[in-house]
């Protein structure tokens, strides 16, 4: 029966695609506050005391006006005054607290927020990673920490506000229930306004964020092969296009925070008109002897608080709201399958390297890159493939890597799925990049090994008769992406770093390639592979 109408190949393959989603970024970020469980009671209640205490200055002041001054009682007013003395200075205190403990909180969870997403970025499979240029991806981690700070600080003025709302709430509902559905309906159709505006907001900041990754990944090709484009005369051309996109991106930006300064204005305007309304009112009813003096000025202050609380909460709804574009790619980084997480301590169950019936497209409407393709490869042999451009070989090589999931088909390394053996697995592509470090640092990088070791490995790969050429040998430093170095040279060394690796099994994409004809006439093939499973693909 053909493989690729096994039910079963085809349950593996569909449960290889459709790995669990990961939770929204919002969803990581709630999650790692509320594990957070003795700051945000320390929150809590420093909110709470604060909240009391708001109340006790407008209280206070009652007492004063219509108790103390009416009745001549210096005593009485001393007393209330020590007292609103004591409230303010432990109601600073309470403030600072609350503001440490916010600190506190957004240190760890940001800390903990961005590491799992570069974890998530880091294990994306290939097909994901293609979709995205370096600028999209410098981008939206880049804007990651103030996404994570802003959100933390939406949090917690949330949880303050709704408690210092909730104390006024209870005390202004004593005082006239009516006043406090005027204020909560004003307050909810300010919200609503805002939430309006804040999607008109929206729009601009994703032109402005679009604009911003071409930017940079203009700007990143630019610096990365300014060499090479001087030579196509394509600097100018490329100069004027990051000078378009960074002039969009401007123009967005202006726009968005004018949007987000009317939006802030209308809460001002609306809030002063009420409290200015509420105020007419409390000095009519004063006039009229329904209200004293101690009292009108009790009522003007808890109100006000109270309406500043519903707005300051639904202003952190709504700044969560324009922060929308942002965690939408975000979540992208968090979303699609991911590259099965390797296995630490894999049961060896073959001793061979299978292809079963395996297929491969890059999409749904593409061509089929590898097709019906059946391989075994045992333990310790060397399986050289030659063939064409085009012809699959190096997606072939992504496949036994582990880096992608074939369409249909299995791949098995050692009886383990391809995917979760890639601990066991060393894939060097035809161009490698290096890191920006010596030459030492990039071999123990890339083979996982020991300086001592690499060096025991390089007389036989030939790196070290380039070594002795180079003026600092091993501590020759590297450029970004080894430009200061030859195609040779750097394969020469990522060739060397693979040998060296403990891995058992080597893919090896024209890996040899670049070299010249003495360096792979010195290679010690004979030592190298000794113990190895080593595909190599080769140009026919």
């Amino acid at each position: 029966m053909n493989t690729l109408d096994n039910p079963a190949v085809q349950r593996d393959v569909r449960l290889a695609l459709e790995l669990p989603a990961s939770p929204s970024f919002q969803r990581q970020l709630l999650g790692l506050i509320l594990d957070q469980r003795k700051l945000l009671l320390r929150l809590t209640g420093m909110a709470l005391f604060g909240g009391v205490a708001s109340l006790s200055i407008p209280w206070l002041s009652r007492l004063a006006v219509d108790d103390a001054l009416p009745k001549s009682s210096p005593r009485l007013l001393v007393v209330l005054s020590l007292s609103a003395v004591f409230v303010c200075a432990h109601q600073a205190w309470a403030n600072w607290i609350e503001s440490s403990t916010a600190i506190a909180l957004s240190a760890r969870v940001e800390k903990n927020a961005l590491s799992g997403l570069v974890g998530a970025l880091l294990s994306s499979n290939y097909d994901q990673l293609r979709q995205r240029d370096s600028g999209w991806t410098s981008q939206t981690l880049g804007a990651a920490r103030g996404v994570c700070h802003a959100y933390i600080e939406m949090f917690a003025s949330l949880v303050t506000q709704s408690i210092f709302g909730a104390c006024h709430l209870l005390l202004l509902l004593n005082l006239s229930p009516q006043l406090v559905g005027v204020v909560v309906v004003v307050s909810c159709l300010l919200t609503a306004l805002s939430c309006a505006l804040a999607r008109w907001e929206t729009k601009y900041v994703r032109v402005a964020l679009d604009c911003a990754s071409a930017e940079r990944q203009l700007l990143h090709v630019l610096t990365s092969r300014l060499a090479s484009l001087r030579g196509l005369f394509g600097t100018e051309r490329l100069g004027a296009s990051w000078n378009g996109h960074l002039n969009i991106s401007g123009r967005a930006s202006v726009k968005a925070a004018r949007v987000a300064t009317l939006r802030g204005l209308a809460g001002e305007i609306v809030g002063q008109a009420m409290n200015l309304g509420i105020m007419i009112w409390a000095v009519y009813r004063c006039f009229n002897a329904e209200l004293k003096i101690g009292e009108m000025m009790m009522l003007l202050a808890v109100s006000s608080s109270l309406t500043f609380s519903i707005v300051a909460s639904g202003g952190a709804f709504v700044a969560l709201q324009a922060m929308k574009p942002q965690f939408e790619r975000i979540n992208q980084l968090l979303e699609g399958p991911r590259a099965v997480p390797a296995s630490k301590n894999p049961v060896q169950m073959s001793d061979s390297i299978a292809l079963e019936g395996v297929w491969h497209r890059y999409s749904d409407a593409g061509r089929w890159v590898v097709s019906d393709t059946r391989l075994k490869v045992e333990r310790g042999e060397l399986l050289r493939l030659m063939s064409p451009s085009g012809s699959g070989k190096t997606t072939l090589l992504r496949l036994l890597a582990g880096l992608m999931a074939p369409t249909r088909g299995a791949v098995s390394i050692f009886g383990i799925e391809a995917g979760r053996a890639r601990n066991l697995v060393l894939y060097v592509p035809q161009h490698s990049s290096l890191f920006e470090a010596s030459i030492a640092e990039n071999l123990t990088l890339l083979s996982g090994a020991s300086l001592e070791h690499v060096l025991s490995v390089a007389p036989l790969t030939g790196l070290t008769r380039l070594l002795r050429d180079l003026p600092m040998g091993i501590e020759t430093a590297v450029s970004a992406h080894g430009n200061n170095l030859s195609s040779g040279q750097r394969q020469l060394i990522a060739l060397t770093a693979a040998f060296a690796s403990p891995r058992p099994v080597l893919l090896l994409d024209e890996a040899t390639s670049q070299l010249d004809a003495e360096t792979r006439r010195l290679c010690r093939w004979d030592l190298l592979l000794q113990g190895r499973t080593v595909i190599l693909v080769e140009h026919a």
